[in-house]
């Protein structure tokens, strides 16, 4: 994607000015600048050798599943079997934060299983609807499929597309 604006030219610029400014939605920049640095990170792990001073000032800050530390929160008490409401109350965090790290860790933990909350074949028309409409907004996306799937799932079923390439 080729940008030219002038916000661009500058530091600090935040993911929605940038979002405004490629004419994409915020999330899906954010979810591919994390994809981005996660796959750097991987490679650095990788090819260590190659690398050793940044690998050295890295080493200590890999993990074995890159998560925040308040999504890491959300991980365990989702392997505890609680759900998104019952897990935000127990941590007194709304709903959509919950929801944003379910998102996370389907992003960077490959095992992870989303079909709880949205269906393999959903992830495929919610694909097959990005690719048709050539866009990441997801309210675009979601009035496309006429809100027959919430902002969560379609969220999800970005980082399962993102995570199958």
């Amino acid at each position: 994607m080729s940008i030219v604006c002038p916000a661009l030219k500058k530091n600090g610029i935040t993911f929605e000015q940038l979002a405004a400014a490629a004419n994409e939605d915020p999330f899906y920049l954010k979810l591919m600048f994390q994809a981005a640095v996660i796959q750097m990170v991987n490679e650095l792990q990788k090819r260590s050798d190659q690398y050793p001073i940044l690998f050295g000032l890295l080493r200590d800050l890999i993990k074995k599943h890159p998560l925040t530390a308040s999504a890491e929160k959300t991980y365990r008490l989702l392997a505890e079997g609680l759900g998104i409401d019952e897990i935000a109350a127990v941590r007194k965090l709304k709903r959509n934060t919950i929801e944003d790290h379910i998102v996370e860790i389907a992003l960077n933990m490959h095992d992870f299983a989303f079909e709880p909350y949205v269906s393999k074949e959903d992830v495929v028309k919610i694909g097959q609807a990005i690719e048709k409409l050539q866009t990441n907004k997801l309210k675009t996306v979601k009035e496309y499929l006429q809100d027959q799937y919430s902002y969560f799932q379609i969220r999800l079923a970005m980082a399962a597309i993102r995570r199958w390439q």
